[in-house]
C-alpha cells in the first residue's frame, strides 16, 4: 500500500491492543448496584423482564409470518 505522505506520523496514543485488562478488584458489575438494593428483588425483576422479552419475541415471530401469509394470499 502506498501513502500520500512519505513518512506518516505514528499515532500519539497507546497501542490499539494494550493487553492491559482491568483487574477484578478494579472493575466489578456488582459495584454498579447500590448497597441499599435487595439483591433478591433485583434478580426477580430481571427474571420477569427476561420472561416478558422472550414472550414478546415469540409473539412477534409467530404473528409476523401469519400476517405476511394473509396479505400474500388474500385470506
Amino acid at each position: 500500500m502506498s501513502s500520500s505522505e512519505p513518512n506518516p506520523t505514528p499515532p500519539t496514543g497507546g497501542a490499539a491492543n494494550d493487553s492491559q485488562a482491568l483487574a477484578p478488584e478494579e472493575f466489578s458489575l456488582v459495584g454498579l448496584v447500590p448497597d441499599d438494593v435487595d439483591m433478591g428483588e433485583l434478580s426477580r425483576r430481571a427474571e420477569r423482564l427476561g420472561n416478558i422479552v422472550v414472550i414478546g419475541m415469540v409473539a412477534c415471530l409467530t404473528v409476523g409470518p401469519l400476517v405476511y401469509f394473509v396479505f400474500i394470499h388474500g385470506i
